[in-house]
């Protein structure tokens, strides 16, 4: 790529003069310079091997200088690339051949200070004489490219570390970073078709070629030799034997393979390429490059990848390629059609409204901020300038992450996030910082209360269904929180939820989300994204949702908060309203259901609650007793359900087998942990249910209780003592929450 042969004129943005000035041996200050000798040769041309129209930064650059005669007397040739105003940004010298007419020379085309890459030259080589005529170079186009270390790096860094150039080096063997997968020994000569896992994430690794940055980083630290040789071996190896289009293994051109792929590719060629590779090496590289940039052009016209962070990282790994090969790049349309998508995804993949990422997931909300950053920041270490104005965009993002996040830095694990991880606060801090994002509701979580502005008690991201709540909030006050997924249907990561109740006391979680994907090709994954996996209520076991819900309403009075939300599928409707209380420090939660079949037949309901692993949970029989849920804090627990309908109580925790899965966690990527959970099932044609979460010391108090007004319109008071709430006409389009208050 650095130098493409081309003889089409290109647009010229500068107009620039490499001078080359003959000048005695030992040059010196100019006062104390000898008088020529007269008789000395002259330059007559100057040419250019193979006649270069273009010419990429950082290529070698073969020149011949004629002189009209044989050279004499010893010359050097200082060479000073200078701009059209007539700046000097480099200088190197060189010596003309004693006894020769011809005088080759092998010239480096990279100006160290260049601040931007996007830009082209118009050059010529200019030998000035005094006295006579200058000898000038035809004129070629001079295009920037980035040095290595510039370049987008969002796998590989990975294994820039100690740790892994050990493993990879002394072990001879590639591990996968945050997996539970051992280490394993790489053949000398792979056939690219290994998988000893029989696992897709384990093969992304791999055939992302990001392990060989280990060699690179060794290379750096002890300047070993034989290490970059290695690189280099399986670097040429993996290229001739894993083509496009070729019988490879099925993640060897994996869309997200691809990307992180062209990430190393690019790394590589630019770092070590012109300065150890022959030229069919850098022929060959060139092609495979090519062959990616062309797999990634289509993968970002791929529908597939509407709204979805692997589109995000096609469109990086196209657009940092366009910085290594920008002639190739201008003939192909390829830094283009980055950006293009680039912009596009900007808004796809949040709602611009809320500034909700629409992948349905914490960990992927805040991908989302990381990408966007990184995006701006690529651009701006390439061109000098972003590529959009997004302080808005991220400062809605960060808003309803900084709401999601618990008191002691934990969060809900909506959709494909580990379960119970406390690293929100420290990560969304930083993404702040590093984006340089205004946000005073960041701040206040960073000062601990003391600066910006106290969250929300009722944060209601209304299109996206979520409804986030924390009554009576002040910081100097123990947190009670409770999130609610009134949302859309499964996308992306997301997972089938609608319903799903979380529920937290000061930061101990009681009612939590089971996490996931556990492994994206893994047969156990569709537990973490089905309905069981969550809070919610379950009818004739259907554990999927194929409508969006919808939230109704939610507000919050006093120390009391309400969600109301329905749900609407095929065979059924259900209305989920979600109340939280505080007296004091003392929580409540109140979740009534209301659900009917649409036939009017009688159908199979099945409530279910998910409590923390480490949680002991001892059921009773009867529903309306205190099923006792004790952390491992201490604290204590009541669950209590009371229905129009008996309902049998079953407690899981760990059960995997051929009739049934339940019970589980994922703490982290491929691991799953054991968890309690309890299911409330019974049959009818309707369900009314009441269920009541608060401390063992308030399980003799009066449940809450549901009561139909009119029930043609579905009208429902809810009596919770303090609060009586008024639901009125469910059926319509426009139902109301009315809320009165007892003294």
């Amino acid at each position: 790529m650095k130098q493409w042969i081309a003889k089409a004129c290109m647009a010229k943005s500068s107009y620039l003069l490499a001078l080359l000035v003959l000048v005695g041996c030992g040059s010196g200050d100019s006062a104390q310079q000898p008088t020529p000798d007269v008789t000395a040769a002259v330059v007559e041309t100057v040419t250019l091997s193979d006649a270069p129209t273009v010419v990429e930064s950082g290529a070698e650059l073969a020149v011949t200088l004629t002189t009209d005669k044989a050279v004499g007397k010893a010359r050097t040739v200082t060479i000073v690339w200078r701009d059209q105003n007539g700046e000097t940004r480099k200088q190197s010298k060189v010596s003309l051949n004693v006894g020769q007419r011809s005088h080759h020379f092998s010239l480096g085309t990279a100006f160290t200070d260049t601040e931007r890459f996007d830009h082209v030259a118009a050059v010529q080589l200019v030998v000035q004489q005094a006295g006579h005529a200058d000898a000038v170079s035809a004129s070629f186009d001079w295009y920037a490219t980035a040095p290595a270390a510039l370049l987008f790096n969002s796998n590989g860094f990975q294994w820039q570390n100690a740790e892994q150039a050990k493993v990879l080096i002394e072990q001879g063997a590639f591990q996968a970073p945050r997996t539970t997968f051992e280490p394993w020994a790489l053949p000398t000569q792979p056939t690219w078709q290994e998988d000893p896992y029989s696992n897709n994430t384990w093969l992304l690794y791999y055939h992302s070629l990001g392990w060989l940055y280990a060699y690179d980083f060794e290379f750096e630290r002890s300047g070993d030799k034989a290490v970059l040789e290695q690189l280099e071996h399986y670097l040429f190896d993996y290229a001739s034997k894993v083509q496009r289009g070729g019988s490879n293994n099925y993640m060897a051109w994996n869309d997200h393979a691809v990307a992180w792929r062209m990430e190393a590719l690019s790394y590589f060629y630019q770092k070590y390429g012109h300065a150890r590779w022959s030229n069919a090496q850098l022929q060959q590289m060139q092609g495979y490059l090519r062959d990616h940039a062309d797999e990634l052009v289509d993968l970002l016209h791929d529908p597939r990848y509407f709204a979805h962070n692997h589109s995000m990282y096609h469109a990086l790994a196209l657009y940092n390629f366009s910085f290594i090969a920008p002639y190739e790049s201008a003939l192909r349309g390829y830094r283009e059609e980055a950006l293009v998508r680039m912009n596009e995804l900007f808004e796809e993949m949040v709602n611009t409204t809320s500034g909700v990422s629409v992948e349905q997931s914490t960990t992927y909300h805040f991908i989302a901020m990381e990408l966007f950053i990184q995006a701006n920041q690529l651009a701006h270490t390439m061109t000098a300038e972003p590529l959009q104005e997004l302080a808005e965009n991220l400062s809605e993002m960060v808003a309803f992450a900084a709401h999601l996040i618990y008191r002691n830095g934990g969060a809900t694990a909506l959709g494909d996030t580990d379960y119970q991880r406390t690293i929100w606060t420290e990560r969304l801090l930083r993404i702040v910082e590093e984006g340089a994002i205004s946000s005073a509701y960041a701040r206040h979580l960073a000062t601990q209360g003391a600066e910006g502005t106290p969250l929300l008690a009722n944060y209601v991201a209304d299109s996206d269904g979520y409804v986030i709540q924390r009554p009576g909030y002040a910081y100097s006050r123990n947190e009670v929180f409770t999130f609610t997924d009134f949302g859309k249907k499964l996308f992306s990561h997301g997972h089938h939820d609608a319903g799903n109740v979380i529920a937290t006391d000061n930061g101990d979680a009681l009612l939590i989300d089971a996490g996931g994907p556990y492994l994206y090709n893994s047969p156990k994954r569709a537990y973490y994204r089905s309905a069981y996996a969550h809070n919610t209520l379950i009818v004739d076991e259907q554990s999927t949702f194929a409508n969006d819900a919808k939230v109704l309403d939610a507000a919050c009075h006093e120390e009391m908060c309400y969600s109301l939300g329905r749900i609407d599928e095929a065979s059924y409707q259900h209305w989920r309203l979600v109340v939280t209380q505080r007296d004091g420090d003392t929580p409540r939660w109140s979740v009534i259901d209301i659900a009917m079949s649409k036939a009017g037949t009688s159908q199979d309901y099945k409530l279910v609650y998910h409590f923390p692993m480490d949680a002991d949970v001892t059921p009773v029989a009867a529903s309306a007793q205190c099923q006792t849920i004790t952390l491992a804090s201490d604290k204590a627990y009541c669950v209590q359900v009371a229905a129009n309908t008996a309902l049998t109580v079953t407690k899981w925790q760990g059960v995997d087998d051929d009739n049934y899965t339940q019970g589980w966690v994922q703490p982290g990527f491929g691991k799953r942990l054991p968890a309690p959970v309890l299911e409330f099932t019974g049959t009818d044609q309707q369900l009314l249910a009441v269920t009541e979460l608060r401390t063992a010391a308030q399980a003799n108090q009066p449940m809450a209780t549901v009561q139909a007004v009119n029930a043609a319109a579905m009208t429902y008071t809810v009596e919770l003592g303090r609060y009586t709430l008024l639901l009125s006409d469910l059926a319509s389009a426009a139902p109301a929450v009315h809320v009165s208050t007892h003294n």
